[in-house]
């Protein structure tokens, strides 16, 4: 079960955490702490990586988690999945789930489980029968008339389409937009889809999604003392300069 593949698939998600919480009631909180320590996090890093998947929450509802004083949503569910790297769900947190000792391992062992994993599964031999449930891959809108690299056309809100989002998708993107013109090069070229996290703040160095006095833009982000610039990765067009009274609005963050 792609656990990745599930954002769109709410109901579906809901219905199968809700099996979870009646199979596993009492064990969840200790599962999921099990599982936070396999991978080193600490509870304060697991609230940030779901925060930036668009998911707020707090080391202490975490905590609150572990302890069984609480239960997750089923989104919060969903993401701590995604951090945890739980592709079945049912076989993870459902009552046959049993003990694993890959806990007891450093990240080079857990990496040769992992290998040799993948090796049983594309040799057909070990598929497991049985009820499977199948999830559509999610889909996430692309704009049509997304942030020019070159020229700034603007990014009409109403104009998109739907598409597929594969596993080669970042879990926390929120839209794609397809690239036009060539001022990104070489990271970005012309038709190629950007895919977005939705987000009103950056960091110096990011690559952004921008409205700057009704032009889109896909550019870096570079705050100075002097004043924010829009950069170009192709050094062939000059930096944009964000000057004071500059009507600007930052839609998200390019992940890849």
């Amino acid at each position: 079960m792609e656990i990745y593949s599930c954002f769109q698939c709410f109901p579906v998600v809901q219905s199968i955490y809700r099996e979870v919480q009646s199979n596993m009631y009492e064990h969840l909180g200790t599962a999921l702490a099990a599982l936070r320590k396999r991978w080193q996090l600490s509870q304060a890093e697991v609230a940030g990586k779901l925060t930036r998947m668009g998911i707020p929450v707090t080391n202490r509802a975490v905590s609150h988690w572990e302890q069984e004083r609480t239960q997750p949503s089923a989104m919060q569910f969903l993401g701590l999945c995604a951090i945890y790297h739980v592709k079945d769900v049912l076989a993870t947190f459902g009552e046959d789930a049993s003990p694993s000792f890959a806990g007891e391992l450093n990240r080079e062992g857990r990496e040769k489980v992992e290998e040799f994993a993948r090796i049983l599964s594309a040799s057909g031999l070990f598929a497991q029968k049985g009820n499977v449930v199948a999830f559509e891959p999610r889909s996430l809108p692309v704009y049509d008339l997304p942030a020019s690299a070159g020229t700034g056309v603007f990014l009409d809100g109403d104009s998109y389409e739907v598409l597929p989002a594969g596993p080669q998708v970042p879990v926390d993107a929120n839209f794609g937009v397809r690239v036009s013109g060539d001022s990104m090069e070489p990271d970005f070229r012309d038709g190629q889809i950007a895919w977005v996290r939705r987000q009103p703040t950056l960091e110096s160095g990011d690559i952004g999604i921008f409205l700057l006095n009704g032009q889109a833009y896909i550019k870096q982000w570079r705050p100075s003392e002097k004043g924010v610039r829009l950069i170009s990765l192709n050094r062939a067009y000059a930096p944009i300069p964000v000057l004071e009274g500059d009507d600007l609005r930052t839609f998200g963050r390019v992940l890849s």
